[in-house]
C-alpha cells in the first residue's frame, strides 16, 4: 500500500486497522514475525503508530476504533505463553 493513496501516515494507518485483514494487514502496518519473539521491537512498532493515531491528538474518523485494535495486536504481540 503507497502513500500516495491516502493524505497522511495517520489516515494509512486507520485505513490498514479497520479494513484490511490477515496478510494484508500485517504488510500494511509492518508487522514481522520477529515481532512476536522480541518485546523490544513490538514496543517499537507499536508507539510508532500509536503516536500517529492517538484520539487523543488525531481527529480522523475511526482514530478511537483503529486505536483499540492497535493496542488489540499489540497485546497478542507480547502476550507470553503460559505453562
Amino acid at each position: 500500500m503507497t502513500e500516495r493513496y491516502f493524505r497522511s501516515k495517520k489516515h494509512r494507518f486507520i485505513f490498514a486497522l479497520l479494513k484490511l485483514d490477515g496478510r494484508k494487514r500485517a504488510q500494511a502496518l509492518g508487522i514481522t514475525l520477529d515481532m512476536y519473539y522480541d518485546s523490544d521491537k513490538a514496543y517499537q512498532w507499536y508507539s510508532e503508530i500509536a503516536d500517529e493515531i492517538d484520539p487523543k491528538t488525531c481527529d480522523i474518523n475511526g482514530a478511537k476504533e483503529a486505536m483499540e485494535r492497535l493496542e488489540y495486536f499489540y497485546a497478542r504481540m507480547t502476550q507470553k505463553e503460559s505453562k
